[in-house]
């Protein structure tokens, strides 16, 4: 019997218990729920669930509304009463957690409404700073002990913590949670990892073969921090670019290898997208062409696929790269040794075809470096091709500058100031680099370029510090 059958024969078995759902945010917690509510109505048709989502939250008044709602189908149907001695009930079941003012006290309160109903509320942590934690709890323990109906809450405790509840702030150091749970709660079920859960929906949710499946996995399992609601939306935008692009190249020998580039970088776009950090994903390569998609409110333009589609099948034929890639991934999370690796960045390198772009992907000064070092700490002796592949960059530095028809933004500039960088800590890159800019003014055709140059064209990829080049080359012509 699995977790969700234990639940929910725990609620249908039992009366006037409270269950606590607690974990991370993006976990699975309501998804769990769901699935818990679909199990309940399959063992007990009779049960009903009335789910109260506290998100904002502002008063007890708002969740008793809701509750009614629920329960009738129009809260304006109920006429609001006021009752004395139903308001010292409140206060004295509650244990003096809440009280409550007569007139919010409803007439639709009786024990018969909460037959076969289970109340769940969702969210707690995320209520609206008037509707106080301990309001909450009161009226969780008056809906189990008066009501005698089974009570869920769910919640993420670490966070509900370090909100530091106003209320529990007399009690020291003791949180919320020690302080209420011997009181209210019955059961806790904590979610830590959500692996089967997470595999469950990729099967469902993605029509692909049980590589592609185990790639998006895998991905889920190094970058998305347990977070379910991140693996939704990425799924949703694979599903898209599968069927647009990817599915088309399926039989090629490099497709898998191919495709898990293409779905790290699609993630880290998609975090970016939600401002979830992407600290851990290798920033150093970058496909900038899923921005667009971005953009683009979650489509890309005929034109636009077709370069996709284009750099995906150029990947395909780069062999050196994905061999070296391949190898990579082996080193990283198989069974590749140093000795043996070091060997590949040794064969492959001096073959790869551009070192900086390839087929939609940017490689950065960055990554190289790392590769660098990696091989000199195990062979103990400099990459033969290292100076040639750094010169390369320097090369790409100047064409950088000294070409206005080049796009400036930031990610653009923040990948040549690596190159700046490198060469400021090496007195002979930076006579190489003078030599390159020196060399450029003397080839340049400066009438013949801006007479090249529209005056949009010019307008779209202003930039100071290219224009102050051109303007130096101009004087100097």
């Amino acid at each position: 019997m699995d977790k969700i059958d234990n639940i929910a024969n725990f609620l249908n078995n039992n009366s006037k218990k409270c269950l606590a759902i607690n974990g991370a945010w993006g976990i699975g917690k309501t998804y769990l729920w769901k699935q818990v509510e679909k199990k309940l109505s399959k063992v007990n048709k009779d049960k009903k669930v009335v789910y109260i989502d506290l998100f904002g939250k502002e008063s007890y008044k708002q969740i008793f509304e809701e509750i009614v709602a629920i329960l009738h189908g129009n809260y304006n149907k109920i006429t609001q009463t006021t009752l004395k001695s139903l308001e010292d009930l409140v206060k004295c079941i509650s244990g003096g957690l809440i009280s409550l003012n007569s007139d919010t006290i409803f007439s639709f309160l009786k024990k018969k409404d909460f037959e076969n109903i289970i109340v769940c509320f969702d969210n707690i942590e995320r209520r609206s700073d008037s509707l106080s934690l301990k309001e909450i709890l009161g009226l969780v323990n008056l809906l189990k002990e008066d009501k005698e109906c089974n009570v869920v809450i769910i919640f993420h405790k670490e966070e509900l913590n370090r909100m530091i509840n106003k209320d529990t702030e007399e009690n020291n150091k003791q949180s919320w949670y020690e302080i209420y749970k011997e009181k209210i709660i019955d059961y806790e079920f904590v979610i830590n990892d959500n692996s089967k859960v997470a595999n469950s929906i990729i099967s469902n949710k993605i029509e692909c073969d049980e590589k592609v499946q185990n790639i998006i996995f895998e991905c889920y399992q190094r970058f998305c921090s347990n977070n379910l609601r991140l693996l939704l939306k990425f799924i949703e935008y694979v599903n898209y670019f599968n069927k647009e692009c990817f599915n088309q190249y399926h039989s090629d020998k490099f497709f898998y290898i191919v495709l898990n580039i293409y779905y790290r970088d699609l993630l880290k776009y998609t975090k970016q997208h939600y401002y979830i950090p992407i600290n851990e994903h290798d920033k150093n390569i970058d496909i900038p062409i899923f921005q667009e998609y971005f953009n683009n409110y979650y489509v890309l333009s005929h034109e636009k696929m077709s370069i996709l589609k284009n750099n995906f099948e150029n990947s395909l034929k780069n062999y050196d790269r994905m061999y070296f890639l391949d190898y990579h991934n082996k080193y990283l999370y198989g069974n590749l040794n140093d000795i043996d690796f070091a060997k590949y960045i040794e064969d492959l390198f001096p073959k790869f075809k551009n070192y900086i772009y390839e087929n939609g992907t940017y490689y950065s000064i960055t990554y190289y470096q790392g590769f660098f070092k990696l091989y000199k700490k195990i062979t103990s002796k400099e990459l033969d091709c290292k100076k040639n592949i750094e010169k390369n960059f320097i090369k790409e530095l100047v064409e950088y500058e000294f070409n206005i028809s080049i796009l400036h933004d930031p990610f653009h500039e923040n990948f040549y100031k690596e190159i700046k960088d490198m060469i400021e800590k090496n007195e002979e890159y930076k006579n190489y680099y003078q030599e390159l800019q020196s060399e450029k003014r003397k080839n340049i055709n400066i009438d013949s370029f801006f007479n090249s140059l529209t005056s949009n064209k010019i307008i779209q990829t202003f930039n100071y510090n290219v224009i102050g080049n051109i303007i130096v080359l101009r004087l100097k012509a």
